[in-house]
């Protein structure tokens, strides 16, 4: 089934009013009798999953109201005139909002970070605006920034919101200090093997105003980072030649 990112968007728009305290007198607890029922709740469970944080102030009557209207090719009370005008709008109102949020982000990120600054037990790094704390201190050497590393890791937003973790999947990630955000090339080029910090990353070292999927525009990140080990090019160059020797 062929699915358009428009459409995803907008089947979002019921599921998100639900959640956020929308007009809502329908009824979730549906009876599915036969195939069709079902497979019509599982496209809307599946889209509604998709998108679901996208549009949390939209209204689920006008929502519903819009469905039926196209169902029905109610033309004579259509608010918008064809597919293609109600497309640009929803497309100038999502540049607007991410606009618009992007603008507060970057006050609320800035406010965080100069908060972040006076707290007891930080520390700043020489090379940028960021912060950290020593929750244990390593005695190992440091990567360079041509090196590779392994480390155990968690990421939060401002207020503590989970984005990704290597600890909760269980395996360490693994990648060249020159392929991250720049904030996590500078503070693990400080960080000796065997220290685990918490790290506070402004938001132009981080993923800025274009944010990313799991991550909106102009956030401050925090990092729990444990540096595991460091991989050099040469030593695995010689661990994958060992075993060809041998044979």
């Amino acid at each position: 089934m062929k699915k358009s990112a428009l459409l995803l968007a907008v089947s979002a728009l019921a599921l998100a009013s639900c959640q956020n305290g929308g007009q809502s007198s329908y009824n979730t607890n549906v009876n599915l009798a036969n195939s069709i029922d079902s497979a019509s709740y599982a496209i809307g469970m599946l889209e509604g999953m998709n998108m679901r944080d996208q549009f949390s102030e939209i209204q689920l009557d006008k929502f519903i109201a819009g469905i039926q209207t196209a169902l029905k090719n109610d033309t004579a009370n259509a608010k918008f005139k064809d597919p293609q005008t109600a497309s640009m709008f929803i497309r100038n109102y999502m540049m607007e909002k991410q606009q618009k949020e992007a603008v507060e982000n970057l006050a609320k990120s800035q406010k965080f970070m100069e908060d972040i600054s006076k707290k007891e037990g930080i520390h700043k790094l020489d090379s940028a605006d960021i912060y950290y704390e020593v929750l244990t201190e390593g005695t190992g050497a440091k990567p360079t920034f041509e090196d590779e590393v392994e480390v155990h890791y968690t990421g939060t937003l401002m207020d503590g919101t989970k984005f990704d973790s290597s600890v909760d999947r269980g395996e360490p990630a693994r990648f060249p200090l020159s392929h991250v955000i720049k904030g996590w090339t500078l503070t693990l080029q400080q960080m000796p093997v065997g220290s685990k910090w918490k790290v506070y990353i402004p938001s132009d070292l981080g993923y800025g105003p274009n944010g990313s999927r799991v991550i909106p525009a102009n956030s401050a990140l925090v990092f729990e980072i444990e540096l595991l080990q460091i991989i050099k090019p040469e030593a695995e160059d010689k661990a994958q030649a060992e075993p060809n020797k041998k044979k």
